[in-house]
């Protein structure tokens, strides 16, 4: 089981959902450390953890952090590329309940943090202000940027993997949702 809240942000609005997270003790570890590029804010590669413990104490999963074994939320913010701004998400794992009671008030303390955006009934996200003047100035609002993603599904009564045909769906089956 787990929670996620998902948003629109700009540029402008990810700090204070980052200020949110570590003005209370959580401490912002970026994914782009393990990987072999570095990743600007905004970029789509740029994501990372909110954790309770620092980088060198957590335990690795396929050399990175894992939010299933150590306490921590699991962030991917908002990035604009190529005339498109993808929803962002704070996303909690609370398959480990002793994990999950170390998370569980910071997870609730940035998502009351977000649900102070207006939210749109389209997509169903909270909106940044910055991210809602991108959205009025002509971005348009994904999931992932097209032809980014490699997608895949999984058969659950057969376990087989077999690959999206259309890697610019996203998993509703939509290329692109407008919120106008």
């Amino acid at each position: 089981m787990s929670r996620c809240i998902q948003y629109l942000a700009g540029p402008a609005d990810l700090p204070g959902i980052e200020q949110s997270a570590t003005s209370k003790g959580l401490i912002f570890i970026r994914g782009d450390e393990y990987q072999s590029t570095p990743a600007q804010p905004g970029e789509a590669a740029y994501h990372g953890w909110f954790s309770i413990k620092p980088a060198n104490q957590l335990k690795l999963y396929r050399d990175r952090p894992c939010e299933a074994l150590d306490p921590m939320l699991h962030y991917r913010p908002s990035c604009i590329e190529d005339g498109y701004i993808t929803i962002g998400n704070v996303f909690e794992n609370q398959d480990n309940e002793l994990l999950a009671c170390q998370t569980k008030t910071h997870f609730e303390r940035v998502s009351r943090w977000i649900r102070k955006w207006p939210r749109d009934s389209t997509f169903g996200v909270n909106i940044g202000p910055q991210a809602q003047s991108l959205i009025d100035a002509g971005l348009m609002p994904v999931n992932w940027i097209p032809g980014t993603v490699e997608g895949f599904m999984v058969d659950v009564s057969t376990g087989l993997v077999s690959k999206i045909a259309d890697p610019d769906t996203n998993m509703f089956g939509l290329n692109s949702v407008s919120l106008k």
